[in-house]
């Protein structure tokens, strides 16, 4: 019989365990850009490949203490945020690009036309 609170606190870190599935959380582990831990940069974007986000519980650092499917929507709306985001941004800059290209050959074709 455990008769004092240290005595019970260390039974039941001892002998509990979970249900949960944790073993695919933290295996691509987010990180900041320079850390030397992680796999994953802040915005969702795999560490030295181009073109490749990871959204889901993996990217969690550490098992976190509590249910893991809200902080796993967080991720994923905020890297759908972040998608949009850079889909966009890519949009505007092929656009005005493509834009400046014409206004380019335009300028070329009225200087060969006062030649």
């Amino acid at each position: 019989m455990l008769s004092d609170d240290s005595a019970v606190e260390t039974y039941i870190r001892e002998s509990s365990s979970s249900t949960a599935h944790p073993a695919s959380l933290g295996t691509a582990a987010m990180s900041a850009k320079d850390a030397d831990y992680g796999v994953v940069e802040l915005d969702s974007i795999m560490k030295g490949v181009d073109g490749l986000r990871v959204v889901d519980a993996s990217v969690f650092p550490f098992i976190t203490s509590a249910h893991t499917q809200v902080p796993t929507y967080v991720i994923a709306e905020r890297a759908a945020a972040l998608i949009k985001s850079a889909w966009l941004y890519q949009r505007w800059y092929d656009r005005t690009s493509r834009s400046n290209l014409i206004c380019q050959k335009k300028k070329e074709a009225n200087f060969e036309l006062l030649e």
